[in-house]
């Protein structure tokens, strides 16, 4: 069973080009986006994946996304939004900034 990895914000730019990148090297990937759809839909097309839609700030849709992708054994974040201290360290408030 290959590797699963999720890449928030994979719809465009960096976050497509990691998509790609590790569906190269054998991964499952789930591209996950917020307000991109079609461009996630032809990403995930183009390069054998599954998309789906969560927004990040909002916990259920952060559980319904791994559970969607039946977990992570690797988690890319570029869904652009950035923390003022590491994600461990971050409470939800912080997260919803």
């Amino acid at each position: 069973m290959a590797d699963r990895a999720i890449v928030t914000g994979g719809s465009r730019g960096i976050g497509a080009q990691c998509a790609r990148a590790l569906r190269r090297d054998g991964f499952d990937v789930t591209v996950c986006y917020n307000d991109s759809r079609e461009a996630a839909l032809a990403l995930a097309r183009e390069i054998g994946a599954s998309a789906v839609r969560a927004d990040m700030r909002a916990t259920g849709d952060v559980e319904r996304l791994f559970a969607a992708a039946g977990g992570a054994d690797l988690l890319v974040c570029c869904a652009g939004i950035a923390g003022r201290a590491l994600l461990t360290d971050m409470s939800e408030d912080e997260w919803l900034e």
